[in-house]
């Protein structure tokens, strides 16, 4: 994923769900990773847009205010009506912009990236 290795190069503490453990419960981990980030970046696909398990993990995100979203779109599809109103309260960046990976690092939150001071 090299947009995962753009941002750990860049000194960004991340975790996505290749980090769960065989035989750890995958829900219950899951869902304590979203509640205790700091931040939680979508990435919007195709396939991300037809997935039941993806429309979980926003729901379950959107429960905690504290947690800064933002929604990486790869590609033009959508997500269902409801999801998209949701979405859109979101900030979203798009992959193929020409200032992408800038915009991408001015939107990660201060205390997820090593060595950044917050301003």
């Amino acid at each position: 994923v090299p947009v995962l290795k753009y941002l750990s190069r860049n000194g960004c503490r991340i975790w996505y769900d290749k980090g769960i453990v065989g035989g750890d419960n995958w829900l219950t981990t899951l869902a304590l990773k979203i509640k205790g980030c700091s931040q939680y970046l979508l990435f919007s696909s195709e396939n991300s847009t037809k997935s039941d398990w993806t429309q979980y993990e926003v729901n379950h995100a959107i429960k905690f205010p504290n947690i800064k979203k933002l929604t990486v779109r790869m590609d033009d599809s959508k997500f269902n009506e409801g999801s998209e109103m949701v979405l859109e309260n979101f900030q979203n960046l798009f992959f193929y912009s020409e200032d992408f990976q800038s915009a991408l690092f001015k939107s990660i939150s201060d205390d997820v990236i090593e060595g950044r001071n917050a301003k």
